[in-house]
């Protein structure tokens, strides 16, 4: 069989885990993003992880949650 079934394969079993796999999961929180960050008007109401409900100050909090 082909890599790419076996990258396929491998994403599904990723997300039947729950899971993201840390080579995928980077957020780099620097102070530029932070001040770019404040600058958004927030429409969408609490960072609230929907899995595990756990909430966040920030978007940067909730991206970089595993």
């Amino acid at each position: 069989m082909e890599a790419g079934f076996y990258s396929i394969l491998y994403a599904i079993y990723l997300y039947l885990l729950g899971d993201i796999d840390p080579e995928f999961n980077v957020v780099e929180v620097t102070e530029e993003a932070k001040a770019e960050l404040a600058k958004i008007e927030n429409r969408i109401g609490d960072y609230i992880c929907q899995l595990c409900k756990e909430v966040y100050e920030d978007a940067l909090g909730l991206a970089q949650h595993r």
